[in-house]
């Protein structure tokens, strides 16, 4: 087995090619853990990377957790060094500093300087892996520090990369999403619909929250669709450019792909989806900028998409789903409690664009109107669905 293992991708060093190479009690591996989409998401949307059974899986390859080191080489190098490729020196540093590079530190340095390619970089990651492996308190506290300036726009970017964890985070995020998607009263709209839920929930078993839960993703999904409009303001409002901005430095231009339904709803891509077109260059940021201000237009009379199919499908979609929440608030029981959570979560599988999102909506319709049978059999009849 190896004697070290550096491992700049944790899915791949979990697998079963690269857990063989590995000896119990032999080999100690440094692991970024740092989650890099892979694939898998894209074939399955619902994929989640199992960053804790990952490492289980390879500190007991190792042989015990001592053997193994983990840390996030990408967040610690992009926060001090402006560059997530810094990742990979860093974690060199690290494992030098722990005794697992059979190479003097002249050596490294030496290889770095004579290879040419971002010298001063690669030398300041690998000391700063160094003194990770031996003080991370004060590399964490320096990353802080190096991160840019405080700018609203691009901090709020961040935070939203970030997963809820508590309901009522959960509803607030989406509720003030949707103040920027639409305004206040669509924001008010969407609170007052989970409050009823909420108050439902509670009368009937108290202390649960999953149907409240299921409810407030399920609508926040069919109420922020992606559309024109917000297509335009998450690309200029949303601090994503500032982003960019701090990414790259010189002369670069930004290239945007769409696919319209305005300018055709079928086309030649894959199954007749409509194909994506290329727009290129800084004159697009007006176009997309006039864009995101006209969302106040959003499904009235001077609204130019309302006609399309697909915003035609989303608002009916939308329409469905709110009758059903009031129906389960109605209705609900502690015996059909499960099914009613089920129901609300139909509407999370209503995603994609045109051809794809019509079909995934037809799914989850179907499976919505077994399962609403099977909630209004009244108590003697029911069959409910276990609760999570």
């Amino acid at each position: 087995g190896a004697d070290a293992v550096l491992a700049g991708d944790a899915v791949t060093a979990a697998a079963g090619d690269a857990l063989s190479k590995m000896a119990a009690n032999r080999t100690r591996a440094v692991v970024n853990t740092h989650e890099i989409i892979t694939i898998d998401f894209l074939k399955q949307p619902d994929f989640r990377s199992p960053m804790a059974d990952m490492l289980a899986d390879i500190a007991q390859a190792c042989g015990e957790p001592a053997q193994m080191d983990a840390l996030d080489a990408t967040g610690l190098a992009t926060d001090l060094l402006g560059d997530a490729i810094a990742a990979n020196p860093l974690l060199l540093g690290f494992a030098w500093q722990k005794g697992l590079i059979p190479l003097s530190e002249a050596a490294i340095l030496e290889a770095m300087r004579l290879n040419g390619t971002a010298v001063a970089m690669n030398v300041a990651a690998f000391r700063w892996g160094r003194l990770a492996a031996v003080d991370m308190a004060a590399v964490k506290q320096a990353a802080a520090a190096a991160q840019a300036p405080a700018n609203p726009r691009r901090d709020a970017y961040h935070d939203r990369l970030s997963l809820s964890e508590t309901l009522e985070q959960t509803i607030r995020r989406r509720a003030e999403h949707l103040a920027a998607y639409q305004n206040h009263a669509y924001a008010e709209r969407y609170r007052a619909q989970i409050a009823k839920i909420a108050a439902a929930e509670a009368r009937v078993a108290p202390g649960a929250t999953q149907l409240t839960d299921a409810a407030a993703r399920g609508l926040f999904q069919l109420m922020a669709v992606k559309d024109e409009y917000e297509t335009a303001r998450l690309f200029v409002e949303s601090g994503f450019l500032d982003e960019l901005a701090d990414k790259f430095e010189g002369d670069w231009k930004p290239v945007f792909h769409f696919a319209p339904p305005a300018l055709g709803e079928s086309g030649d891509g894959p199954g007749g989806r409509p194909a994506k077109r290329r727009f290129a260059g800084w004159w697009t940021l007006p176009l997309l900028r006039a864009l995101a201000k006209a969302r106040v237009l959003r499904g009235s009379w001077a609204d130019p998409f309302r006609h399309t199919g697909e915003r035609k499908a989303a608002a009916a979609a939308l329409a469905d789903y709110e009758a059903i929440l009031n129906e389960l608030a109605a209705g609900l029981r502690a015996d059909n409690l499960g099914d009613a959570a089920a129901i609300a979560r139909t509407a999370l599988a209503i995603r994609g664009f045109g051809p794809v999102r019509a079909e995934n909506q037809a799914h989850a319709e179907a499976e919505r109107a077994a399962l609403m049978a099977r909630f209004r059999l009244p108590p003697d009849h029911a069959q409910p669905l276990a609760a999570e």
